[in-house]
């Protein structure tokens, strides 16, 4: 095992790859598996923190703190700097200002007419769509599930939403939850294999065309927080600890026109992994040298004549699976890899 943090490669003829810092080691094979990405930061002139980066000491002085993003990662964070210091204020900034969903309390069991009315209409389909895909899913959740969400254009910034409207949804779901009502992310988990095999077969145009205008609320509708967390955030905004806004956090003249005006003693980045390979060092070396290429739908491609060489596992293969983090599909990933380095030395 090399303990050492890999910067760069180079393929060296007729030998094989060498690492950098250089271990004295020749491999004949690569398996890339560097994980997520940390999330795309806003180009601000305010200093800008990872989650991780926050200690019990900061927490313990600030008066007033933002949170950017409301994903899973955001939820934990604001109920780790409320626990640290309940006195401090959360000001927390997303595009729509919506939380994710809430999970239901008893597990539920599959709508098997959902699941046939998807599976169903994907196969029909000669050329899957992004239009196509979501109208199938909304369609499919008119028919089966009794609740009223749907998965929606993520549009720009709205307006700012009032508290009583965070509040309110938040009771909604929570019911819902309590109540062992249908729940929108048990049906959506339902489809996800069918969902992610549709993905694949989906092309490059039309695949950034749902990353662009439908992710974020597959994402928001697909992923719910635990219930005891909900009804803590729903307490939260109750007592006025979090203040929510909404905002594009990648218009930068809007973004720190706010921040000056709020004097917060740090900010949080909890927006969601960035996608991009070319944002990790090893892989951007690798891109340069032309050993991998970008995919346009995140990750990367090995070029033609490295692929013997060099093989992708998880995040990297965002181009090509929709879900890359789950440990079926690095299972999957890997047995694929190992297979192919088997055939090509048999």
């Amino acid at each position: 095992m090399v303990d050492a943090k890999v910067s760069d490669m180079d393929v060296v003829q007729n030998k094989g790859v060498v690492l950098h810092p250089n271990t004295g080691d020749v491999y004949s094979h690569v398996f890339l598996a560097t994980g997520h990405n940390p999330p795309k930061r806003p180009k601000s002139r305010f200093p800008i923190l990872d989650p991780e980066s926050l200690t019990e000491k900061m927490v313990s002085k600030a008066s007033k703190v933002c949170v950017l993003g409301t994903s899973l990662t955001a939820i934990d964070a604001i109920l780790k700097i409320n626990k640290q210091n309940p006195n401090i204020e959360i000001h927390l900034i997303s595009r729509n200002g919506c939380f994710p969903k809430v999970q239901p309390l008893a597990s539920q069991a599959k709508n098997d007419s959902f699941v046939s009315f998807i599976k169903n209409g994907i196969g029909s389909m000669s050329n899957i769509t992004a239009e196509r895909l979501v109208c199938l899913l909304n369609d499919g959740l008119n028919e089966h599930y009794d609740g009223n969400e749907k998965i929606v254009v993520s549009h720009e910034a709205k307006k700012e939403p009032h508290i009583d409207e965070c509040i309110n949804n938040l009771e909604s779901d929570i019911s819902r939850s309590i109540y062992s009502e249908s729940c929108i992310s048990s049906y959506l988990d339902s489809v996800h294999e069918t969902f992610c095999d549709a993905w694949s077969n989906m092309s490059n145009k039309e695949k950034s065309l749902f990353m662009k205008k439908y992710n974020s609320s597959w994402m928001l509708n697909r992923h719910a927080m635990p219930l005891f967390n909900a009804i803590k955030i729903r307490n939260l905004l109750r007592f006025g600890k979090i203040k929510v806004s909404c905002m594009d956090i990648f218009h930068t003249e809007v973004f720190d026109g706010f921040i000056q005006k709020e004097g917060f003693d740090f900010i949080i980045n909890c927006t969601s992994p960035s996608y991009a390979a070319s944002d990790n060092t090893l892989i951007s070396n690798l891109i340069d040298k032309r050993i991998l290429k970008s995919d346009s739908n995140g990750g990367a491609l090995v070029e033609i004549e490295y692929e013997d060489t060099f093989y992708l596992v998880g995040q990297l293969n965002k181009g090509k699976n929709f879900y890359t983090a789950a440990i079926e599909a690095v299972t999957e990933s890997i047995r694929s890899n190992i297979n192919l380095l088997t055939e090509s030395s048999l």
